[in-house]
């Protein structure tokens, strides 16, 4: 018997239907992880130019000494911290899935914030996350804009 006989006699595992089940189901998993990943970046990325708006800086400039309270330079949506959901709070610099969910269990044990400067009473949030934060955040007191020169 040749070897070309006796490889077509043999069982290849990789052709079994379980395995072929399983390596769609892992090529499958993959293109939802790359699909999450990049939307996920593009949420992100849709945010970046207001925040750069905000701060009165252009795209790609290194601001060395920025002012305590930006300018913005066209009408930007801020971001209600007492009624921002998981996804919205996660678009906000340096506030993550872990710090957005301590931010609504905050208000859930403490009521919606009075002040802007009550959300450094959740876990995690300073003086200077706060600082950050400030220019992108409402307490949902107006129409949730702010508007540039």
């Amino acid at each position: 018997m040749s070897t070309r006989e006796e490889n077509a006699n043999t069982s290849d595992w990789a052709r079994t239907p379980s395995a072929m089940f399983a390596a769609g189901l892992l090529g499958v998993l993959s293109v939802l992880t790359i699909a999450i990943a990049l939307s996920r970046d593009f949420q992100r990325d849709a945010l970046a130019p207001s925040m750069a708006l905000v701060s009165g800086q252009q795209q790609g400039e290194v601001v060395t000494d920025q002012p305590t309270m930006p300018t913005p330079t066209r009408a930007v949506r801020l971001i209600d911290i007492n009624r921002a959901d998981l996804a919205e709070l996660d678009l906000l610099p340096g506030i993550g899935p872990a710090l957005g969910q301590r931010i609504i269990e905050y208000r859930r044990q403490h009521g919606p914030f009075q002040t802007v400067e009550s959300i450094q009473g959740v876990s995690g949030i300073g003086p200077r996350t706060l600082e950050k934060l400030r220019p992108l955040i409402t307490l949902g007191d107006g129409d949730g804009y702010t508007t540039g020169n």
